[in-house]
């Protein structure tokens, strides 16, 4: 059986039982080749950019002995998916920007896809304010560390008109703000929280010595007094 990171297996976590699943940016086909042989889907389909992946993915895949189940594609995107492939989706391992690329190029493939599964890498809350605006809701999400970085994983849904609004205070911050996690009190959270807060602190400080005009340090100082209240509320 395939063992996966702790970053795939926070992706798995978030998929309910299908047909087919299609990885995008699949890699090493690791995450499709789990799925199936856990049952939670029948088929797979996995799709990279670039053909060295695929590769390693087709190595995988026959060493696994899923050739009948697990099929690959080289893709920019969804390029390569036909509407009603798949009635899943997993877009791991990249930055904000590229996964609004694919979404605003793939947008009629993806509205018609059930369940959405996304691990951005960066620009998460440029990405989120992306996927409000374009008819799509955060439904859950989970956090995780593996090898001192934090990782995040967001389930979500074709909403249309009742799409979650984000506001342009929270756009604009360069760090991960979640409601969901914050409720739930979620621990590895609160450690990226911690953790982040730490970081620009100390860059606050440097600035402050070194170029106290510079209009980063009220960025800085904003986001610091975000996590404050944030962490409050951990306590209470």
């Amino acid at each position: 059986m395939i063992k996966l990171s702790k970053r795939l297996y926070m992706v798995s976590s978030l998929l309910d039982k299908g047909n087919v699943i299609c990885d995008v940016g699949c890699d090493h086909a690791y995450l499709p080749i789990y799925l199936i042989d856990n049952g939670l889907f029948h088929k797979a389909i996995a799709m990279d950019i670039k053909k060295g992946p695929l590769d390693k993915a087709v190595e995988n895949i026959i060493k696994y002995d899923m050739e009948s189940v697990v099929e690959t594609r080289q893709s920019d995107g969804v390029r390569n998916l036909k509407k009603m492939e798949t009635d899943a989706m997993t877009i791991c391992g990249m930055g904000g920007n590229v996964m609004m690329h694919i979404f605003e190029d793939g947008e009629d493939v993806l509205r018609d896809i059930s369940q959405i599964i996304l691990q951005p890498q960066s620009e998460y809350m440029k990405l989120y304010g992306f996927l409000c605006n374009n008819g799509y809701s955060i439904e859950d999400e989970v956090c995780t560390k593996d090898s001192n970085k934090f990782y995040f994983a967001w389930k979500i849904r074709n909403a249309g008109n009742n799409s979650q609004m984000l506001n342009d205070d929270l756009i604009n911050l360069e760090f991960y703000y979640s409601d969901i996690l914050l409720e739930r009190r979620d621990e590895i959270y609160r450690e990226y929280l911690v953790s982040y807060y730490n970081s620009i602190r100390k860059a606050a400080d440097n600035m402050i010595i070194g170029s106290p005009d510079n209009y980063r340090l009220d960025i800085l100082r904003k986001e610091m007094e975000t996590i404050d209240r944030m962490i409050i509320k951990y306590n209470r």
